[in-house]
């Protein structure tokens, strides 16, 4: 009996090992999976941060060309208001000079004004691009923290 009882104990661990060694396969397995998805997740990550900071270079480059056009339409202005100061008399020549730059000054801050809009938009778009990325970076941060805790979870129950 006793041998019996000894020999019913050595299968019942048996058993009991194989079923944990099942176990320790399903989250083996798991635990792949995980590390697989993780390893895509940074590859995206990676991709969209390099997209984001190109994305951000052209603004950069686009907005600090805009800034010149401002700029160099801003000098143009106010060297139309000094010819304007200039101008004396009544003549016929003074007068198609005076028509001609105050067309220019028309022209001129008619142009500032629509680069401004343009600077602005670009700055606004920068800004929401500026937003999305923050968003992006807190997802992958709380992704990354879930994984870490998923894979603890996995190494205390092995």
């Amino acid at each position: 009996t006793y041998t019996c009882h000894v020999f019913q104990e050595y299968h019942t661990e048996e058993d009991r090992n194989r079923n944990l060694e099942s176990r320790l396969e399903e989250l083996n397995e798991k635990f792949n999976i995980v590390r697989h998805q993780t390893g895509l997740l940074y590859r995206y990550h990676g991709e969209e941060k390099i997209m984001w900071e190109s994305k951000q270079r052209e603004f950069e480059t686009e907005k600090n060309v805009l800034k010149d056009n401002v700029a160099r339409l801003e000098a143009k202005v106010a060297e139309l208001d000094s010819h304007w100061s200039t101008v004396d008399g009544d003549s016929d020549t003074q007068m198609k000079l005076l028509e001609d730059s105050a067309r220019r000054v028309s022209d001129m801050s008619s142009s500032l004004i629509i680069e401004r809009r343009k600077c602005k938009a670009l700055q606004d778009q920068e800004n929401q691009l500026c937003k999305e990325n923050g968003i992006l970076k807190q997802q992958l941060v709380d992704m990354e923290v879930e994984v870490r805790a998923t894979i603890g979870n996995l190494r205390r129950q092995k």
